[in-house]
């Protein structure tokens, strides 16, 4: 392929779209063609084409660099040209994609330029005339609905504009999408009326959406009263709350006016595989603030962060060849992890529990035993703390049993 068939493949797109439109026979030279020889867009001679010393290499770099796609997909794509008829657009893959104007969003329309990205919904993946079609406002009827599960995940509040009225409610538009407003005793609204409401209900695969204004005004007041606390706050700030929810990824704290999330790998400074392990609901628990998103009413808590990082003086702490007190915490098949009396944690590999051979490690360590390990080995920039039982006199009357009878 050179610059000469690349233009070529540009014109046969636009051509194939201006005879849609236009009737253009076969056969025929169509305006768009007509403005390319005009500019001599067509005339090699006129452009200083090169080819490379190695086309082969070439075209094996750029196929590295297309995608595998289905009809129906959603792409991002960038705008090659603009014309009347439609855009050129490139998607990464083996052929440039068009998109017809009458496939464009109204917003698209008006604000449309070269080198602009968008997304598009892939209708045909190959023509008989060597590009693929592709629809702007599909893609956008489709992302939509991820945008309204996104908003009712949030408890957003949207402005919707009464369409029609109805006995049990109304009609409402939002963003191009059709959806029903549950009517509250009190509501009296007609139609062109904009009302504040939230997303109660999203169904993607029926295209059905709910609003209700129930409650709306309780909790606009509330947003009110969290956004002038967010005021009042700056990162570094220290807070007291109550541990409201936990989950997998961290615990949600509430301090009355907000609520904020302490990521699991925030609360501390050792490695916790549940918030559970360190918090309960009901809690109270002093945290300091991390982040602060005000539009999205979040806020990024820490609980590590208020006391000193013990890895800052693991080399002093913990000196090599040193003897400490610790409790097994987990035990895996290669090994267990203790937990320090600094509140750091290191494995002790299942070859440095006994000088005997040990098959299974559960036969010998029990969770929460109270062993003594020596320091072996600590990588600072790693956090890693290598420990051995070896050799180390055990006071664990319990665990000395268990190491006779290996």
């Amino acid at each position: 392929m050179n610059d000469n068939s690349l233009n070529l493949s540009d014109s046969a797109y636009e051509m194939v779209a201006d005879n849609v439109r236009s009737g253009t026979k076969i056969g025929e030279i169509s305006a768009f063609e007509k403005d390319l020889i005009q500019n001599d867009v067509l005339n090699p001679a006129q452009k200083n084409i090169s080819q490379p010393e190695d086309w082969d290499d070439l075209e094996k770099h750029l196929a590295q660099n297309l995608q595998d796609y289905k009809e129906g997909d959603i792409v991002t794509a960038r705008i090659r040209m603009i014309k009347k008829s439609g855009l050129l657009v490139d998607f990464s893959y083996k052929s440039d994609g068009f998109i017809p104007t009458n496939e464009l969003s109204e917003s698209t329309q008006k604000n449309i330029e070269k080198d602009m990205v968008l997304k598009a919904m892939i209708e045909k993946l190959e023509t008989k005339e060597g590009y693929s079609l592709l629809s702007e406002s599909k893609a956008r009827s489709e992302l939509i609905w991820d945008d309204l599960f996104d908003l009712m995940t949030e408890k957003a509040v949207v402005s919707v504009q009464i369409r029609k009225v109805t006995p049990k409610g109304y009609m409402v538009d939002y963003s191009h999408v059709s959806g029903f407003l549950h009517y509250e005793e009190g509501d009296a609204f007609k139609e062109k009326d904009v009302v504040q409401a939230m997303i109660v209900q999203v169904d993607k695969r029926r295209k059905k959406v709910l609003f209700s204004t129930r409650n709306i005004q309780s909790f606009l007041i509330q947003k009110e009263e969290m956004g002038k606390f967010f005021d009042t706050l700056s990162v570094g700030d220290r807070l007291s709350g109550v541990v409201s929810g936990i989950k997998k990824f961290g615990a949600f704290v509430n301090f009355g006016d907000a609520e904020g999330l302490v990521h699991v790998s925030e609360m501390s400074w050792r490695r916790i595989t549940s918030p559970t392990e360190l918090v309960a609901v009901g809690d109270t628990v002093d945290v300091v603030i991390l982040g602060i998103d005000k539009n999205e009413g979040r806020l990024s808590l820490g609980m590590k962060q208020l006391m000193p990082d013990p890895w800052e003086t693991v080399d002093t702490d913990l000196p090599v060849g040193e003897v400490f007190n610790g409790t097994v915490i987990r035990i895996l098949d290669f090994g267990a992890f203790i937990l320090l009396e600094n509140g750091l944690e290191g494995l002790v590999h299942i070859s440095e529990v006994s000088t005997k051979r040990i098959q299974e490690l559960g036969t010998v360590l029990s969770l929460n035993d109270s062993v003594k390990v020596k320091v072996i080995k600590v990588t600072k920039h790693d956090q890693k703390i290598g420990l051995s039982m070896k050799n180390v006199d055990q006071d664990n009357s319990a665990l000395l049993n268990r190491l006779e009878d290996l």
